[in-house]
């Protein structure tokens, strides 16, 4: 059966912090907020809401080891039959085992690293906002946030490249449709931000008319600056996530 697993990286690589057997965490619940609600806005960066029941207490008394710590789900792979290794007779399995139910026979192993073939349906950062509650038997419940990589282009209000040309005094971003979408990927890449696709890249290129620059005195985030590319097209594009 496919089932999401919840890895998290607090310095010393990917931990997996579904599994629900042993003193370390398990995955209580989760949900992600992604998308919009207009056909014309830019969706803001995905949000992951999820909850850890800590049993030792090791995150709880040390949470400053979750500032900034990545997060990653996936939804683990379809099972093959290679991953069927229960050595039962057909016959002799459950009554209710039928050809329709025969995935669930299958449990992905929770110790396991990421699987660079499975599906990633959230990928980022620890965010603020977070809450410990201890219970009346000595666990810890963790209710943690964490933003998509996306947020850091949200945030980020840099200037951009100015012309020499009189004309465009006072202004920025001032390149051409090609070299601003140029400017735009380098400028995700070193946030570490997912990088626009060579399909996004190709349809720009063709689809972006003439852009105007922006004055000096207004500083667009680079979420802004990106979705101002094609916003006059009358496909309306957004751009998103995808791992």
């Amino acid at each position: 059966m496919r089932q999401p697993f919840l890895f998290m990286d607090l310095g010393h690589g990917w931990q997996n912090m579904t599994g629900h057997q042993g003193p370390a965490t398990a995955l209580a619940s989760f949900s992600i907020d992604w998308g919009t609600s207009q056909p014309t806005s830019q969706p803001d960066p995905s949000v992951l809401s999820f909850k850890l029941i800590d049993r030792s207490g090791e995150l709880a008394g040390n949470s400053t080891r979750l500032a900034g710590a990545k997060v990653l789900i996936q939804l683990t792979r379809m099972p093959q039959w290679s991953d069927l290794t229960d050595p039962t007779d057909w016959q002799h399995q459950p009554d209710i085992m039928d050809w329709n139910g025969f995935h669930l026979a299958h449990r992905p192993d929770p110790t396991q690293p990421p699987d660079p073939t499975a599906l990633t349906i959230f990928k980022g950062s620890m965010a603020t906002g977070n809450s410990i509650e201890q219970s009346n038997q000595g666990t810890y419940k963790l209710s943690l946030h964490a933003n998509g990589d996306l947020v850091r282009a949200s945030r980020t209000t840099q200037q951009g490249p100015t012309s020499s040309d009189p004309a465009l005094a006072g202004k920025h971003w001032t390149l051409s449709t090609k070299q601003r979408i140029d400017e735009v990927q380098q400028r995700l890449i070193s946030l570490g931000c997912p990088p626009l696709s060579e399909t996004t890249v190709t349809w720009l290129n063709h689809a972006a008319g003439d852009l105007a620059p922006y004055e000096l005195s207004s500083w667009p985030d680079l979420s802004t600056v990106l979705h101002s590319l094609a916003s006059a097209s009358p496909d309306i594009p957004l751009f998103y996530e995808t791992h």
